[in-house]
């Protein structure tokens, strides 16, 4: 993951009412989303003995591309379960930073299944969660580090979305 940079908007700062709004643009980082951040710490953080197998996840998108792209990284084979009717494009994606897809069905139910399925036939390789983890959420967390420190601590609030939460986590544990 890489330092992103804060941008300021003039009209819509006007438009809130505000002096200033601060963004954090994300978008920049090679996958196009944060979720490069949790994806390569929780990587990286894993023990050799644990690494040697390689990784599995589920998702749809920007969390396949980040987990694909982090165990390339790590030089280690990336196992990700997409939907049948995953973007083209994510899928794309997904193959140019070396994951090795597995398609299943469109429910959560058919994504685990599959999940644990392929995480049994690769030796019980671990599974990087995309938001409800400690490494996940701690790599998610440097964004609001970085934001902290690039306007000088001088923000009286900070929005940020919400999905599965790991983002706005770290971001809070972290600010």
């Amino acid at each position: 993951a890489k330092r992103t940079p804060v941008f300021t908007n003039e009209t819509i700062s006007r438009m809130a009412k505000v002096d200033d709004l601060h963004f954090k643009m994300e978008v920049f980082q090679k996958t196009g989303s944060f979720k490069i951040r949790g994806a390569l710490n929780a990587i990286m953080n894993l023990s050799e003995e644990d690494a040697k197998q390689g990784v599995v996840t589920h998702s749809s998108g920007n969390h396949a591309q980040a987990v694909a792209l982090a165990a390339k990284i790590r030089g280690i084979p990336a196992h990700i379960v997409v939907p049948e009717n995953a973007p083209r494009v994510k899928v794309a994606a997904i193959e140019h930073y070396g994951g090795k897809l597995h398609f299943c069905g469109l429910d959560l139910e058919d994504r685990e299944s599959t999940m644990k399925r392929v995480q049994e036939e690769q030796g019980g390789c671990p599974f990087i969660p995309p938001f409800n983890a400690v490494d996940t959420i701690c790599g998610q967390g440097t964004i609001g580090l970085e934001l902290m420190e690039q306007t000088e601590n001088k923000l009286d609030a900070i929005v940020v979305p919400v999905s599965g939460g790991g983002m706005i986590s770290g971001i809070a544990i972290a600010a």
